[in-house]
């Protein structure tokens, strides 16, 4: 039996004020109901912003095998390397593919051009220098599965 003193119930079985053995299984259910649910919700919350926030140190693209209209591909953002301020671009393709490596914020292209006859197996590279920020590449006029590569490293 229960009797009401104040703001908290005494148990008549124990003599405390805790409520007894039912009382603590209902508060542990209750914080445990509220882990299952905040956890997964701060992961995904975290997880949505960090990933949009964060640019990676590489990034790749291939353009695809069927396609109507012009086949082209951007990567994502590549973040400069740190020490040299560069970034590394590698193009794996048919010869005449048309690329171009352009800032992420604001749409500056730092490179543009075509590809050289007789890379298509080794990749046609180069080094861009003395860049500060993110970067993207884009490739278009492509044979398919056409791949630029951008990296910070």
């Amino acid at each position: 039996m229960r009797k009401r003193i104040g703001p908290r119930s005494v148990d008549s079985s124990t003599g405390n004020g805790n409520g007894g053995p039912t009382r603590r299984i209902l508060t542990r259910f209750r914080l445990a109901l509220v882990a299952l649910v905040a956890v997964p919700t701060v992961a995904v919350i975290v997880g949505m912003t960090g990933s949009a926030s964060a640019a990676s140190s590489f990034a790749s693209c291939t353009t695809p095998y069927w396609y109507w209209g012009t086949r082209q591909c951007t990567t994502d953002a590549v973040a400069t390397n740190s020490v040299s301020h560069s970034v590394k671009v590698t193009i794996y393709g048919c010869s005449g593919i048309n690329y171009e490596v352009y800032d992420a914020a604001n749409g500056f292209v730092v490179r543009r051009g075509t590809v050289p006859d007789g890379t298509r197996n080794s990749g046609f590279s180069f080094r861009i220098n003395g860049l500060y920020g993110t970067y993207k590449g884009h490739i278009w006029d492509t044979c398919a599965h056409d791949r630029i590569e951008v990296s910070g490293w």
